[in-house]
């Protein structure tokens, strides 16, 4: 299975034209030219992208898709604290770089660049409420979702991230961790096939590692969530 293309499969069944919603871990717009559309000119796309790299390839591919009038750029990378810090950057695997090292798939070499840190609490969103939040951060979803939890708590947005535990182990966290703090809020975990899962579940899914896609949906929203056929 092609797991992006069931992600934006996903995303697409729900989202609505006039939505507001935040890539983080946008590369060169993968997702983000599919939400940019799906949500139309009168939505806004928060495309948040930690790697100079991709900033001119993103902007280019949103030009072409003819969407960056409702598309805001940031370069920064997101975690539970505002500041300085260092990025890994995966010179050989650039989707894979992050906040902290990771067991990468293939063979690369990496360096650390300096980058500025936010919260997703502290963004300026010009469009509210935030519908959906999509996180691909190698490792630092859950960093990130603590950063913003003020933002999640009233908005209720769903929310798709990746975890397995080749990219947590750096961040020294567990999958009951990712798992407690989504039912704190009152979410249930999905994987990305559309299975309900238990903290025991999800747990044994992060070790298998058989998907990395799960989406939190908030839980008064659950029992009418559609997950597209596979």
């Amino acid at each position: 299975m092609d797991f992006e293309n069931r992600l934006q499969t996903v995303y697409q069944a729900f989202l609505t034209p006039g939505a507001a919603v935040i890539d983080v871990g946008a590369h060169v717009g993968r997702h983000t030219i599919p939400l940019a559309k799906t949500v139309g000119s009168t939505g806004w796309v928060l495309a948040v992208e930690p790697l100079a790299e991709c900033q001119q390839p993103l902007l280019t591919n949103l030009r072409d898709a003819g969407v960056a009038r409702w598309v805001d750029l940031l370069n920064c990378a997101l975690a539970d604290f505002s500041g300085e810090s260092n990025f890994v950057v995966a010179q050989n695997l650039l989707e894979y770089s992050g906040l902290r090292e990771r067991v990468y798939d293939a063979p690369t070499s990496t360096t650390l660049r300096p980058i500025t840190v936010r919260r997703l609490d502290e963004l300026n969103c010009k469009k509210q409420p935030i519908a959906y939040i999509k996180i691909d951060a190698e490792g630092g979803e859950l960093a990130i979702v603590r950063g913003g939890e003020h933002m999640i708590a009233r908005d209720r947005p769903v929310v798709s991230f990746k975890f397995g535990m080749n990219s947590a182990r750096g961040y020294g966290i567990c999958p009951e961790d990712v798992f407690d703090f989504w039912a704190r809020l009152r979410y249930t975990v999905f994987d990305i096939l559309g299975h309900t899962l238990n903290r025991q579940a999800f747990a044994e899914s992060a070790h298998l590692q058989h998907v990395w896609d799960y989406f939190a949906v908030p839980s008064e929203m659950a029992g009418s969530f559609h997950f597209p056929p596979t």
